[in-house]
């Protein structure tokens, strides 16, 4: 039933996640429209990674303006994490879908119930995270990913 959870948050993830690079895609309007938020950019990070390298490498995940965290895949099921400014860190159990050579999707539960999703792509540097909240909220994150220095 957990696996079958944490399954379904992740499909949902990437239905979430299609619609908003789709909406990326479309062609700016001239004036933004009433109630929408400003559409802004992020800067093509090239990474050139496959996801067979990314074992073992310590990356930074770097949510602008949010988060910055010291990642590391340990396999497709086992992720060590650690926020830098509060030095909050976890060893997380995880559900690994590899979407192709570049992109997979994480899923886990964390420590305080919610549920976490993460997609990631290796080639252009770019990640996508969205926390499930059991109270209904959903906090959406957007960032890059480079080899940590």
């Amino acid at each position: 039933m957990k696996k079958l959870t944490i399954q379904l948050i992740l499909l949902l993830a990437f239905y979430i996640l299609a619609l908003g690079l789709q909406s990326c895609n479309e062609k700016p309007k001239e004036k933004e429209e009433k109630g929408t938020m400003p559409k802004t950019e992020m800067t093509t990070n090239q990474l050139n990674m496959s996801t067979s390298e990314i074992y073992g490498v310590e990356l930074e995940y770097d949510f602008k303006d949010f988060v910055i965290i010291d990642l590391t895949y340990g396999s497709d099921s086992e992720l060590y994490w650690i926020e830098r400014e509060s030095k909050a860190y976890a060893n997380e159990e995880i559900n690994t879908i590899h979407l192709n050579e570049h992109t997979i999707i994480i899923g886990w539960n964390d420590s305080y119930g919610n549920k976490v999703s993460l997609y990631s792509d290796f080639a252009a540097g770019q990640t996508y995270g969205y926390e499930f909240y059991s109270d209904g909220k959903i906090r959406t994150l957007m960032g890059t990913i480079k080899i940590k220095n």
